[in-house]
Parts: structure tokens; C-alpha cells; sequence
């Protein structure tokens, strides 16, 4: 990952798990028939990643907006929600357009071992959140807000 990426993840990423925090994950948290792990696949010209989820399916209930939301579609929902934000930024910011995948959800601990992508441990009171982010964008000038502005009631598409 580089600076462009790493901040928009900061950024826009981060910001849709208000109530965690950054911590410390601790292996053998949680039983794995417990976790869920969704996956969503990234490239652009350049180059090809991924993004993902890995949490306690009690953890992605707390998340969910009202109860009896199926953890393993919420979860997939989650992490396709992140991928999109990260779109975005990445085009608002260094003008690089993602595509991605649909989220793949797999039952247990489903994340990469690969060196050199970015993980986010975050906690809350009871569960632990692992967010990966393995996806390297070309550095470009950054956009200002001038450049992507529409014309009222314009459209604009991201695919």
C-alpha cells in the first residue's frame, strides 16, 4: 500500500466503524465457526488487490441497522459499503477508478498472509474487527473539489 491509499483509508475507510477503536488482535479471540471473513476483490489499470472483513458474527450483528439481519449477508454488506467509500476517494484524490468484485463470505478466518498489505485491528467492548486493504494506486496530483463538481442536478456514475 502506498500514501495515496493509506489515506483514504484513514479517511473514509475508518469512519464507518464509529464505537471501534484500533487494537491489538489477539489470536484465538474467537471460536472459528464464530468468524466470518468477507472478501472483495479490487483492480484498476495497474495493478489488482483486495479488500476485507473478518469478525465475530456477534460483531456484525451489533453493526447491523435493525435486529434479524443474516450476519453473513450484513457482513458481505459491510464490506461492500468499505470497498465503495475506498472507490471513491481513491477517484476523488489520485483519479484512479477501482472495479470490484461481489463479496465472497466464507465462514472462519479467511485473511490473506500476504507481506505488505494493511490491517486494521479494531475493538470495541466486545469483538474485535479485522479490515484488510492489499491494493497499491498509481500516485497522481491530488483532485481538488473544483475538478469533480457537477453541474446541479448532473449525475455521476461510479462503476
Amino acid at each position: 500500500m502506498n500514501a495515496a491509499t493509506n489515506e483514504a483509508v484513514l479517511d473514509e475507510v475508518i469512519a464507518m466503524f464509529e464505537g471501534f477503536e484500533r487494537a491489538i488482535w489477539v489470536p484465538g479471540d474467537a471460536n472459528s465457526n464464530e468468524l466470518l471473513t468477507a472478501r472483495i476483490d479490487l483492480s484498476h489499470a495497474h495493478g489488482r488487490g483486495s479488500l476485507g472483513i473478518c469478525t465475530t458474527r456477534r460483531a456484525v450483528a451489533a453493526l447491523a441497522p435493525f435486529p434479524g439481519v443474516d450476519p453473513i449477508d450484513w457482513i458481505g454488506e459491510i464490506a461492500n459499503l468499505a470497498a465503495g467509500r475506498l472507490k471513491y476517494a481513491l477517484l476523488a484524490r489520485v483519479r484512479v477508478r477501482i472495479q470490484q468484485s461481489v463479496p465472497v463470505v466464507t465462514v472462519g478466518d479467511a485473511t490473506p498472509d500476504t507481506p505488505g498489505f494493511c490491517m486494521l485491528l479494531l475493538r470495541d467492548v466486545r469483538d474485535a474487527l479485522r479490515l484488510w486493504i492489499d491494493l497499491d494506486v498509481p500516485l497522481a496530483e491530488k483532485v481538488t473539489g473544483e475538478e469533480l463538481a457537477l453541474a446541479p442536478g448532473s449525475l455521476l456514475m461510479f462503476d
